[in-house]
C-alpha cells in the first residue's frame, strides 16, 4: 500500500485506472456502441443478461466461481482512509458511468 501510493509501484495504479480507461473509451467509442457495468454483476445475474442482450446473443448462465482472489490482509484505520483516499477518483469514475457504486465496492475507510 505504501509503495503503490507513493509511486513507488506502478503496476496496481495502472491496472486501477477505472477513471483513465473510462475516459479513453468515451472518447473512442460511440455511446451506442459501449456498455459499462462491474465484473462482479457482469458474471452473473440481471448484468450478465444485459451484456448477451448488448452483444446480440442468446442468454447465457454465469459462472461467479472465485478465480485468482486475494489474500485477506489486516489494515489499520489510517491505512483505510489513505487507501479509500487514493482510490477515490477511481471509485467516482465508476460511480458514475455506471449510475451507482457496485455492491460489492464497500465504502469503508
Amino acid at each position: 500500500l505504501e509503495r503503490t501510493i507513493s509511486g513507488e509501484e506502478t503496476q496496481i495504479a495502472r491496472r486501477s485506472d477505472y477513471a483513465g480507461t473510462l475516459a479513453r473509451l468515451a472518447a473512442a467509442v460511440p455511446p451506442a456502441k459501449m456498455m459499462v457495468d462491474a465484473f462482479e454483476d457482469m458474471v452473473s445475474g440481471p448484468a450478465l443478461l444485459r451484456l448477451c442482450e448488448f452483444l446480440g446473443i442468446a442468454p447465457m448462465a454465469g459462472d461467479p466461481a472465485l478465480v485468482h482472489s486475494g489474500q485477506p490482509l489486516e489494515m489499520t484505520q489510517d491505512q483505510r482512509r489513505r487507501a479509500a483516499a487514493w482510490l477515490a477518483p477511481q471509485y467516482e469514475a465508476a460511480e458514475q458511468a455506471l449510475g451507482q457504486r457496485p455492491e460489492g465496492w464497500a465504502r469503508e475507510g
